[in-house]
């Protein structure tokens, strides 16, 4: 299901049976445009451009869950890799 507001949302079945093979299925970006905005009040010298990606449309299909984070709740944006040790 694509949303207007220019993300893809992701539907998660609320029964899950442990006799069943672990498959999620998740929707991300088809197409993207990308739009930008300044943000205000930077200190000087720090680019306030901020480039975000709009969805224009989704595809839905089984998530690789050997290769991406396929969580309910991804990881929070704040998460870094090299503070905690994995870079």
């Amino acid at each position: 299901m694509c949303m207007s507001v220019g993300y893809c949302q992701t539907k998660e079945p609320v029964y899950k049976s442990a006799l069943s093979p672990v498959a999620q299925h998740v929707c991300t970006y088809r197409e993207v445009r990308y739009e930008s905005l300044v943000l205000p009040a930077c200190p000087p010298g720090i680019d306030p451009t901020f480039t975000y990606p709009v969805a224009l449309s989704c595809h839905c299909s089984l998530c690789p869950m050997d290769s991406s984070d396929c969580t309910v709740q991804s990881i929070g944006p704040d998460f870094c890799s090299a503070r905690r040790g994995y870079a």
